[in-house]
């Protein structure tokens, strides 16, 4: 096999992972929509009454994953142009 279609292939298994990981990052966010939809009901029918708002933790601390969960779906990989340009001004420094 070439060079370019080694290249291709390369490309083509990064491609499948991160559209593997987008659909995963949908479904983890309509189960965290659902889920904490059905906390806050549970919680308005039988305790809206008191201060004790206890779905703000789950949906805090899940809220929290999804975005990191988030930024690793925009996380680019680092091209050979960055890293040169990086090296460059590390020679100049």
């Amino acid at each position: 096999m070439g060079d370019a279609q080694a290249e291709d292939a390369e490309l083509r298994d990064a491609a499948i992972k991160r559209l593997k990981r987008k659909r995963e990052f949908v479904r983890n966010l309509v189960l965290f929509v659902l889920v904490n939809a059905g906390l806050w009901a549970i919680w308005g029918v039988n305790g809206a009454d008191t201060h004790d708002m206890w779905p703000a933790i789950v949906t805090g601390i899940w809220a929290v994953f999804l975005a990191l969960d988030a930024f690793k779906i925009l996380e680019r990989p680092i091209t050979d142009q960055q890293i040169q340009d990086e090296i460059n001004r590390l020679r100049h420094t």
